[in-house]
């Protein structure tokens, strides 16, 4: 049973050439956070840009969209996960097993997740020049 939600933010939830933080996040997120809090799954972030960067650019981008229902606050807490990416400082920190963690991102480095034993669902890389039909909404959490 997951218990955490790790999502990856560059490529993931932001598209990764937004330079000026225009382009909306992807598509049924905010589904995917209500899911998440309806089932007491704590969603976080992990990524390995700075997080205060980040933190801003997410702030941002959800105040462009007001209609999503998205904030910076329906993330419990961001993890700068650099290098390799070590999940077992998500699953340290809130004292899980790495069965219960579910890592979502679309590079590699995210990837390492299932090395540490962790659930992994692997997205496409989202950009502006591509039709994105990935759409966080269709995750079956009920299935993880």
């Amino acid at each position: 049973m997951i218990k955490v939600a790790a999502l990856d933010v560059y490529g993931t939830i932001l598209a990764v050439d937004d330079e000026t933080s225009s382009y909306p996040p992807r598509a049924g997120l905010e589904d995917f956070l209500d899911s998440c809090e309806k089932k007491g799954i704590i969603a976080v972030t992990s990524s390995d840009a700075d997080i205060i960067e980040m933190r801003e650019e997410l702030k941002s981008v959800f105040s462009y969209n007001p209609l999503r229902r998205l904030s910076i606050d329906r993330f419990k807490k961001h993890f700068r996960l650099e290098g390799a990416k070590d999940f077992s400082e998500v699953y340290g920190f809130y004292d899980i097993i790495p069965s219960e963690l579910l890592v979502i991102g679309d590079s590699p480095k995210d990837a390492n997740a299932i090395i540490h034993g962790c659930k992994f669902i692997q997205c496409p890389m989202y950009t502006r020049g591509i039709d994105d039909s990935w759409n966080f909404k269709l995750i079956p959490l009920e299935n993880y």
